[in-house]
């Protein structure tokens, strides 16, 4: 399982790629399936946000309900 994600660059939308890596292992996996990458406002901001669109992601969800 991944527990980084990395997105490398050229400025570019078709010069823009994105990694799945894992640490233990060292492996890298790249992910094809992305819609869209939208970029908050890096300059800015201590922590700059990334959100990845993927198309028909296989997800595994767990959350805690509020009673």
């Amino acid at each position: 399982m991944a527990n980084k994600i990395r997105v490398v660059s050229d400025g570019t939308p078709a010069g823009t790629r994105v990694f799945a890596c894992n640490r233990e292992n060292g492996v890298d996996v790249e992910l094809s399936d992305i819609l869209k990458i939208e970029f908050g406002e890096i300059a800015h901001q201590v922590m700059p946000t990334v959100r990845l669109t993927f198309f028909k992601p296989e997800i595994d969800i767990l959350a805690e309900l509020e009673e």
